[in-house]
């Protein structure tokens, strides 16, 4: 089984790229004793903060403030990479974001409700 995600990344020249990424997902006796589930790797994190954008939300290319995991729990965004690469998020979608630096990515608000995410700084 596997989970896709999007992840954003920048290039040595600055440039920022998304990629669509499967995580492999193997069954595991996560918490015994409920039943076996579906479980990836772990990664490490640092924290994690809630954020809430107004349904009116529109930003210019920024890079990430650091490297993290995003999850779409309220609302739609889309996002789009320097590239031109044009993501599209909505309740339980994943980003990976590591373009730390150069020129970043952009995120709009879209529909009729703000954004809550669930942004999740890794180790």
């Amino acid at each position: 089984m596997k989970k896709r995600y999007w992840r954003v990344f920048s290039d040595a020249q600055g440039e920022s790229h998304a990629e669509e990424v499967d995580a492999e997902l193997q069954l595991t006796d996560y918490a015994p004793p409920a039943p076996a589930v579906f479980v990836s790797r772990p990664a490490a994190a640092a924290g994690f903060v809630f954020v809430v954008a107004p349904k009116t939300s529109v930003g210019d290319f920024h890079p990430t403030p650091g490297r993290q995991l995003q999850v779409v729990l309220r609302g739609k965004v889309k996002g789009e990479t320097s590239d031109g690469t044009v993501m599209r998020g909505e309740p339980g979608d994943v980003f990976m974001l590591e373009d730390t630096h150069g020129r970043g990515h952009r995120s709009t608000v879209v529909g009729d409700q703000a954004l809550e995410i669930l942004a999740v700084s890794l180790a």
